[in-house]
């Protein structure tokens, strides 16, 4: 049996976020760079109820939002005329970007735990896709005697082999909610930090809330063409490995892909590597 120690203060919290039953978590999300070294930072957000939740980014959620009517279009392409592009004494082409209205992430999550679906929307070789699996999919090993606290609550740490890769995770039963980022979920708490054993993959709650608006929606459902999980990171993997070859059909044979950092130094490019690169490898 597992007892845990309540201050009032949280008590009184862990009662209003239950009794509003619908809470917005922000987490930091550590991935690979995809087909080059280091590791990215992005912001994500998970809004979640006892029925449904959607995990996104809001940036991409802002912009997906001017794209869905024709004001917004207008707008969108209002401001992305405002962006300006140079070229230095080198040579060097430079762009000023407005970070706010470039989608920084194409992945949105649905979980609906009135049907037991889950519906992952997203781009797979440079295609809108979507596909369902069941949320009963994962199954979780709980580690009762190993616990750590983050953003305060009391977690439990849990393991589970999903998809081809191994994660730990850490939900805290203080906020009955069986979510959590990415398609994590089936644990009697919320998942508040996820990681794979190497470290190249991890979820970590950074904020926790009420939700004061409406629950967010997913814009354009319709456009998302229906795909197979399995095929479509197959033929996106593909897609990658014969990048420079498109651009060289398309533009020419001395076209090439180059990448620049922040201080315009060439970023050397490497293959796609499925178990370095991939969240899921099972395809």
């Amino acid at each position: 049996m597992i007892k845990f120690a309540f201050s009032l203060s949280l008590l009184l919290t862990v009662t209003a976020l239950c009794a509003q039953h619908t809470v917005k978590v922000s987490y930091n999300v550590s991935k690979p760079i995809v087909m080059q070294s280091g590791i990215s930072q992005s912001k994500m957000t998970l809004v979640s109820s006892a029925d449904k939740s959607l995990y996104y980014n809001t940036t991409s959620m802002y912009v997906d939002s001017l794209s869905s009517t024709p004001e917004g279009k207008a707008e969108l392409k209002r401001l992305l005329g405002m962006e300006s592009v140079s070229i230095d004494e080198n040579g060097q082409v430079k762009m000023n970007i407005n970070e706010n209205i470039h989608k920084k992430e194409t992945l949105y999550v649905a979980k609906n735990f009135a049907d037991g679906s889950l519906s992952v929307f997203d781009k797979w070789y440079n295609e809108d896709g979507t596909y369902r699996e069941p949320l009963d999919e994962m199954k979780w090993t709980i580690v009762e005697d190993s616990t750590k606290k983050v953003l305060g609550y009391e977690c439990i740490m849990a393991t589970t082999d999903y998809h081809g890769r191994s994660w730990k995770a850490w939900f805290t039963p203080e906020i009955p909610l069986h979510d959590g980022p990415w398609k994590f979920r089936n644990l009697p708490g919320l998942i508040l930090k996820a990681e794979a054993p190497d470290g190249a993959f991890s979820f970590e709650a950074t904020g926790i809330e009420n939700l004061t608006g409406k629950f967010p929606q997913l814009y354009d459902r319709e456009e998302y063409q229906r795909v197979d999980r399995k095929k479509a990171f197959a033929a996106h993997v593909k897609y990658l490995d014969n990048l420079e070859n498109q651009l060289k059909a398309q533009y020419g044979p001395k076209a090439g892909l180059i990448v620049v950092d922040n201080n315009g130094k060439v970023v050397e490019q490497r293959k796609f590597d499925r178990q370095k690169d991939a969240i899921e490898t099972d395809y």
